[in-house]
């Protein structure tokens, strides 16, 4: 582009400034160009090529949306992303008295995880990435399937799932095993894909908090690394910068899989072909709901997986509730669809994934319904 190349000072004389994250749009037309140019100069603003972040007030947020010239500038929000530790899991912590005598690896039979491994477990080749709080690559039913990963916050490769306070925070490790976690005989638990090889991105700080600048860097990092899948268990599905790092992942062959949350609440955002938003079940098959806890939903959602009283596939094997642990179930899921077949495209994936789901009611609230995962790879059987 001829105008705002360049430019890697990062500076901001305005008052009352935030961080906004931002994408400039290519091939921008000259007058677009000059006119962000004007806007930059007139409040002395410059932007990064190393960032995607700057400082503006929303005065000046507001004059350079005016020039259509960025796929998104919004307001980079910083994320409570979830924190586990050693007491979250346990029976007397969970926030619902459903009943406990399903077996621990009952999210396997609901989404037919054991059909489809009669036919793959998962290929090493396909790379599933997770951004999130990090891993315990230690544990055995990690072994020999975790790759080099980012450390967002430290900017290198440590994705130890330590806090800085020295106490885990564990709810990346646990997005892992439902991802690709060994299957435990004894416990009869595992992940969906335990054949699949993992890259982990940490992306939360000591206190569990992220950003969306944060999110969106993994995910591009992601993507250029060459991960078929991209979970992100947390909230921020929504926002339009997540939304188009979800389209340009696609179109570079890689599915994002976010979590619809847990807020119970309604979803803002259209339907997106290129993201897949999921939503949690309990083991009767009905939407997660407990208290003022629930899975979100809405027309943005696409698909269900158990969320709601499952067993984390790793460690004690504790019970626990959330569409983080939804999400990573549909992630393992995609993992075998292209493990059967990697020369599908991220469109004919998701179309297997949705056409094949169990309608569980109405689409709002549940989507195409709950994954199974069995059914859509005897599909591609049958093609």
């Amino acid at each position: 582009m001829k105008y705002l190349v360049g430019v890697i000072i990062f500076l901001s004389t305005t008052v009352h400034a935030n961080d906004y994250i931002y994408k400039i749009k290519k091939n921008l037309s000259p007058m677009k160009a000059q006119n962000v140019q004007r806007i930059l100069d007139k409040y002395k603003v410059r932007l990064s090529e190393r960032k995607n972040t700057v400082k503006l007030n929303s005065k000046v947020a507001k004059e350079l949306s005016k020039t259509k010239a960025f796929l998104y500038l919004e307001e980079d929000k910083i994320i409570s992303a979830p924190v586990l530790n050693e007491f979250v899991g346990k029976e007397s912590f969970l926030k619902s008295s459903k009943r406990t005598e399903q077996t621990k690896g009952w999210h396997l039979d609901k989404i037919n995880a054991r059909e489809a491994w009669n036919t793959t477990q998962g290929d090493p080749k396909v790379i599933v990435a997770f951004c999130d709080s990090g891993i315990d690559k230690r544990q055995a039913v990690f072994k020999n399937k975790v790759l080099v990963g980012r450390n967002f916050i430290g900017r290198n490769s440590n994705t130890s799932h330590y806090t800085r306070y020295r106490r885990p925070n564990t709810h990346g490790t646990s997005v892992a095993a439902f991802i690709a976690g060994d299957y435990t005989p004894a416990q009869d638990n595992g992940g969906i894909a335990p054949g699949v090889s993992l890259l982990p991105g940490l992306i939360t700080n000591g206190s569990g908090s992220t950003s969306t600048s944060r999110i969106i860097n993994c995910i591009e990092w992601a993507t250029a690394k060459g991960a078929k899948v991209i979970n992100v268990s947390i909230t921020g599905s929504t926002t339009n910068a997540a939304r188009s790092a979800a389209k340009e992942a696609f179109k570079n062959g890689s599915i994002v899989v976010w979590s619809s949350g847990n807020g119970n609440r309604e979803l803002a955002a259209n339907p997106l072909e290129e993201m897949i938003v999921v939503g949690g079940t309990d083991k009767d098959d009905k939407r997660y709901l407990s208290g003022s806890y629930g899975s979100s939903f809405g027309a943005s959602l696409d698909v269900m997986a158990p969320g709601e009283g499952v067993y984390v596939p790793w460690g004690n094997h504790t019970r626990i509730n959330g569409t983080s642990f939804s999400a990573p179930i549909v992630s393992g899921a995609i993992a075998l669809i292209y493990s059967f077949d990697p020369s599908l495209t991220p469109s004919e994936v998701v179309s297997s994934l949705t056409s094949t789901a169990r309608k569980l009611g109405p689409s709002e609230f549940f989507g195409a319904g709950l994954v199974d995962v069995g059914a859509a790879i005897e599909m591609l059987k049958n093609r």
